[in-house]
């Protein structure tokens, strides 16, 4: 590998790239995708009991959602880094929906007793108010898909970056993504390191107050795969015509139109998609 391939590799890989709809089939085409965010703080000692409140009291609900085609689909996350007390959230959940005008109401008391038939009124108000121990809700977001490559099946780990783009430059990130990017994340796939990407824009909330406005995902079913990613061969396999100046031309462009905010790994615990996804 020449010796800026090997610097360009390297230091991509240090950029670890929200959400793509998993059990999805891999496609170029991007669908219209929208993606509520939750994030969540639970207290030292308390994780199985979040989990089990996520699993038993809101994954049902989340399969009535579905079967009614109002949700794509439901997630759970563990965020492995940042990790420890000083973490603003460790969980994030995440509900991907086909229309926007889902977004609104999220769930009816219809689809509660559908998900729980046996339960009461008084069942139901203790299953909120456990709901509400269990967690803290830090923050809620809403973003909108832009490309995807979507995996074939759920990813045990998602490498998540939070960027920023300036004001009026959405067009030429856009635009650098698919042009360059977006080729080198599909040859990773074919290669069979990662088995997604996507980028996506913040709808909700935003303004200049937002500390960054886009998001990307790398998804990956082996943990030794997320530092194994951009060698050679999956760069070559890319852009098989450029030159080592272009080369410097495609990274420095990248560093003009967005800035890094912050990465994040997280680790898949539960989904509507599969029985056994945290295993």
């Amino acid at each position: 590998m020449s010796k800026s391939l090997l610097r360009i590799a390297l230091a991509v890989a240090m950029l670890f790239t929200l959400f793509v709809a998993p059990g999805a089939k891999a496609q170029d085409e991007s669908p219209t995708i929208y993606v509520q965010v939750d994030y969540m703080k639970v207290a030292s000692g308390s994780e199985a009991e979040y989990i089990d409140v996520e699993g038993s009291i809101w994954k049902p609900i989340h399969e009535a959602r579905l079967g009614a085609g109002t949700l794509v689909s439901w997630s759970l996350y563990a965020i492995l880094y940042p990790s420890g007390t000083n973490a603003e959230y460790n969980y994030v959940t995440v509900n991907v929906y086909s229309d926007f005008n889902h977004t609104e109401n999220t769930f009816s008391d219809e689809m509660v007793q559908q998900a729980h038939p046996e339960a009461s009124d008084t069942d139901i108000n203790d299953m909120m108010a456990r709901t509400g121990a269990s967690r803290d809700l830090v923050r809620s977001e809403l973003w909108m898909a832009h490309d995807l490559l979507q995996p074939s099946n759920p990813a045990k780990y998602a490498s998540v970056t939070q960027m920023t783009v300036p004001s009026g430059g959405d067009s030429a990130y856009l635009q650098l993504e698919k042009e360059i990017w977006k080729p080198i994340h599909a040859s990773s796939i074919e290669a069979g390191i990662r088995s997604g990407w996507g980028v996506y824009s913040m709808m909700f909330p935003n303004g200049t107050s937002e500390p960054y406005n886009y998001g990307t995902v790398n998804f990956y079913d082996d943990y030794s795969h997320i530092v194994a990613d951009f060698s050679e061969q999956v760069l070559t396999a890319s852009h098989p015509d450029y030159t080592d100046e272009m080369w410097d031309v495609a990274f420095e462009r990248t560093g003009k139109v967005r800035s890094v905010y912050r990465s994040q790994l997280w680790q898949l615990i539960d989904t509507t998609d599969s029985e056994d996804a945290g295993n």
